[in-house]
């Protein structure tokens, strides 16, 4: 059956391309912070293996090497496609070892029907300290079950998936390549058209999911709050504080370094607010080094990637995750209001009632002071010597601290504390 439309938070957020955080070797934050979890009962319930069966009759993959002709001839044909897969052409994408995932393209030739001449391969990384921080997060299972479980349901688009399956701590994903694409580059931020379709692309996922979380498909995904999520967020922003300041505080003003006191007081009731009614299934790390933009006639306008993130919660996490974040600070004091409201609009045109235009705003701006706790565990776990990760990095921060005073965000934290 074919896996269309769509479609971390660990989230020391490891790129798919490999232009982020290397966490071999990993800082000393990082380090104590995934031990600290593997010490904590209720942290490791996620590393427990999990199952979810095969796609049709095809064995899983435990390894690239595993993935040969005969494999994918199989894979192809489970999914319904009459072909035979004669000769497969491999090449890793990215740079070491820095990725919560391996990827491969798989250049294909048939020798009988037609298929996709270009396949994407993602299967578990084989750095042992990125795949220990996925599977303790259960980054792994939910991606895949986004794909197989919340997919088929929402209104906005994923890649197509040819294949996805998880058994214990392996899982295959065989996606279709978007190479054709335009992919976004979170370092130069987005215009205003890439803008507008991202906010157009939350505004149809989030409302085909609102208020849908209690649907047993989605029982899969942590709720925002309280979870391993919301626990591990919490412990991040703890442990990489003061790591951030020493890479970053060049970009972070004295009285925003001066708030962690009274941000790790907030942040209990900032999750509660963010895990309170109207909920939908958020993305979880709508950026735009995860996002591919059509650029031709006939391409989807844009293709979101990588759901190891995806929560429950309130969807205002993402709009101000994107915004605060990927958005070029003047292009975000120009046209936010714009961009609210056509989230805003969206929303309405596709089925939502009883949430004005004002609640939005509102929860935009709340949703901020949310996701600065993630900005804050990506940024104090960063290895320094990933340059191109630094530099995403950096551009983040100073966004997201111009939207914090922009919008005085410092006082509107004292009513979580």
């Amino acid at each position: 059956m074919p896996i269309h439309e769509p479609g971390a938070l660990f989230q020391l957020d490891i790129d798919e391309r490999v232009r982020s955080i290397v966490i071999e070797p990993p800082n000393q934050a990082a380090r104590r912070l995934v031990t600290g979890l593997r010490r904590e009962g209720p942290m490791n319930e996620p590393t427990t293996p999990t199952t979810t069966p095969t796609t049709g009759a095809v064995s899983l993959p435990l390894s690239p090497g595993d993935v040969t002709p005969t494999w994918l001839t199989a894979a192809l044909n489970a999914y319904g496609l009459d072909v035979d897969v004669s000769t497969i052409r491999r090449a890793s994408l990215g740079e070491g070892v820095g990725m919560m995932s391996g990827l491969e393209r798989l250049e294909i030739e048939y020798s009988r029907g037609t298929g996709p001449a270009v396949l994407i391969l993602k299967m578990p990384a084989t750095n042992d300290a990125n795949r220990a921080v996925a599977e303790s997060f259960d980054l792994y299972r939910r991606e895949v079950l986004v794909y197989r479980n919340v997919a088929p349901h929402s209104a906005a688009h994923m890649p197509t998936v040819y294949y996805a399956a998880i058994e214990g701590h392996s899982f295959v994903l065989l996606m279709e390549d978007l190479s054709a694409y335009e992919l976004g580059d979170q370092v130069r931020g987005c215009t205003i058209e890439q803008a507008t379709n991202g906010i157009a692309w939350l505004g149809r996922h989030h409302a085909s999911l609102w208020g849908r979380t209690d649907d047993p498909n989605f029982a899969f995904l942590p709720l925002v709050h309280p979870s391993y999520s919301s626990d591990a967020l919490v412990q991040g922003c703890a442990f990489g504080w003061d790591p951030m300041l020493s890479i970053f505080g060049e970009v972070i003003p004295i009285h925003i370094a001066a708030l962690r006191e009274k941000y790790l007081a907030a942040a209990p009731r900032l999750f509660e607010w963010m895990a309170t009614p109207p909920l939908t299934v958020t993305h979880g790390d709508f950026r735009m080094d995860n996002l591919f933009f059509g650029s031709t006639p006939g391409q989807e306008p844009l293709i979101a990637v990588d759901w190891q993130g995806s929560l429950r919660g309130r969807a205002s996490q993402d709009v101000a995750y994107f915004l605060s974040g990927s958005l070029p600070i003047d292009l975000r004091r120009t046209h936010e209001r714009q961009l609210i409201a056509q989230w805003h609009s969206q929303l309405v045109d596709n089925g939502v009632g009883d949430y004005s235009l004002d609640d939005a705003w509102e929860d935009y701006r709340r949703a901020i002071l949310s996701v600065w706790i993630i900005a804050v565990v990506i940024a104090g776990t960063l290895d320094a010597t990933n340059e191109r990760g630094k530099q995403w990095i950096t551009e983040m921060l100073a966004r997201s601290v111009a939207a914090i005073d922009d919008l005085d965000l410092v006082t509107l934290l004292d009513d979580f504390v």
